[in-house]
């Protein structure tokens, strides 16, 4: 024990065995660099365009000074607005601080789980996220995600070491991470809450160390404190117009506003990645590394599920509306479970129902094969990603573009006409209204639509929707791999 700080067994932390590994991590920074640059320049989605247009396209001084819907990521649009600048307006150089922090998030990962669990997981949990179809996915989406997970991944590492050492440098370095962490998405807020939370649910079982853990709660109050003043002070030049908007915003635009109705989307997005055996057997697992961790600290469990927590109670108590993606600080984490769940089951089996000479090594083979089979499933999933674009805008147009008569119409509504009527189709005629819509088709002409996102379509532009549903027939549909986010091509009845 430090004379300072928490003992190690207090706090769950683990002995790291030998120096890191840093030919391993090279090799697993390797591999997440392919798998994020493979389709890099694939079509943006909508939220993407709506960053580029309104964000990105903006001097980076501009950038930080606007706030006009949830999409802007304060320190992504930051980003990404000096990577135009620099290499001009592209898909790859809007996606460009998504990589780079998606694949800073692998070895960061790492260099934490050395810190709580044996090298062999930290490894196979890394390699787990280096090639997630999810983490890979917003690793190459224009957003904040994946600076969100590598900041909750890095705060999380120091603040284990603060506790451990209550060292001043180990809490600035935990300020920052967080802090930079909730400018790339507020949604970060939660992590922090759940650090917390878990400290204080914590301190029942550190009695014996109440001399030690009196200064470390005053420096971790301060530093929960700190983050919150200087997370506000990032967002002083568009506060206000933060407010105005959380306070007039359609609550069911910005996703689903219950916990039942976004439970089936998060588990078709589990499945899109892993497949229904991947699935069923990532549940296990994590239920089995829960049950280890909670065993080895309280702390370390807190803080590994009690920001989904708050971020679950926040959407029944405000009513916001949610999506999947808000929940994916805990990507890491759950590698972690699995890779620890692996190795509990592993052992369980090998001891009680495999007979073998040497049961260790039986368990470690019946690990490695669990985690090699999830690794496996998501690699799949990648071919999927790979196959498709997140929204087939191309694809769509230039299907439409190939059978249309010459005198034909064609028009883009809804959100897809956000994505045309910027990037991949400007010339394009965009109704807003059905009367606009059926003008059209005046002197008989064919119209062909082009659309997306037909939930959002019957929420936000109800009579366009009724005029397609019953004027208009399929023609054709582009697969994406954004739920939801197939583009539709109708096209007007004779």
């Amino acid at each position: 024990m430090t004379a300072t700080g928490l003992p190690g067994p207090a706090l769950g932390l683990t002995e790291p065995q030998g120096r890191p590994r840093w030919g391993v991590v090279a090799l697993l920074v390797a591999i997440a660099t392919a798998t994020r640059v493979i389709g890099l320049d694939q079509d943006f989605w909508i939220d993407e365009t709506a960053t580029a247009v309104t964000y990105l396209r903006l001097p980076w001084w501009k950038a930080v000074q606007s706030f006009q819907s949830a999409n802007q990521h304060l320190l992504y649009s930051l980003l990404g607005s000096l990577s135009f600048a620099v290499f001009g307006e592209s898909e790859v150089a809007a996606r460009l601080p998504a990589v780079v922090f998606g694949i800073l998030g692998v070895p960061a990962l790492y260099l934490l789980a050395r810190r709580v669990a044996p090298e062999r997981e930290a490894i196979a949990a890394s390699l787990l996220l280096a090639v997630s179809y999810h983490h890979v996915w917003f690793s190459q989406s224009a957003r904040g995600y994946t600076g969100m997970i590598l900041f909750a991944i890095l705060g999380t590492s120091y603040l284990l070491r603060a506790l451990a050492s209550n060292r001043g440098r180990d809490w600035t370095a935990y300020v920052v991470c967080m802090t930079l962490g909730i400018l790339c998405h507020l949604n970060t807020a939660f992590v922090v809450m759940g650090q917390a939370a878990s400290y204080l649910l914590a301190l029942s079982r550190w009695k014996e160390w109440r001399s030690s853990h009196r200064p470390v709660t005053v420096r971790l109050v301060s530093a929960v404190a700190s983050v919150a003043a200087l997370s506000l002070g990032g967002h002083a030049l568009v506060l206000g117009q933060m407010i105005e908007f959380f306070r007039t915003v359609d609550r069911t635009g910005l996703g689903w506003t219950s916990v039942g109705s976004l439970a089936p989307v998060v588990a078709t997005g589990l499945l899109a990645g892993l497949g229904v055996v991947g699935v069923v057997m990532m549940a296990a697992l994590l239920i089995a590394g829960l049950g280890s961790y909670a065993r080895q600290g309280a702390l370390l469990a807190g803080l590994f599920i009690l920001p989904a927590l708050f971020n679950a109670a926040a959407i029944v108590v405000l009513r916001y509306g949610a999506y999947p993606r808000s929940f994916l600080y805990v990507l890491p984490f759950a590698f972690l479970l699995a890779v620890r769940g692996a190795a509990v089951v592993a052992g369980f089996a090998a001891d009680r129902l495999v007979p073998a000479e040497d049961p260790s090594r039986m368990a470690r083979t019946i690990e490695v094969a669990a985690i090699g089979l999830l690794a496996c499933a998501s690699v799949w999933g990648l071919t999927y990603n790979y196959r498709y674009p997140k929204q087939d805008y191309r694809g769509a147009l230039r299907h439409v573009m190939a059978v249309k008569g010459p005198s034909d119409e064609v028009a883009a509504v809804g959100l897809a006409a956000v994505t045309y009527r910027h990037y991949y189709g400007t010339w394009l005629r965009f109704p807003q209204t059905s009367d606009e819509l059926r003008a059209l088709g005046a002197q008989d002409r064919r119209v062909w639509v082009l659309l997306t996102l037909p939930r959002d379509m019957r929420l936000r532009f109800p009579d366009l929707t009724r005029v397609i549903e019953t004027e208009f027939e399929p023609a054709a549909r582009f697969r994406g791999t954004l739920g939801d986010g197939d583009l539709y091509v109708v096209r007007s009845k004779d």
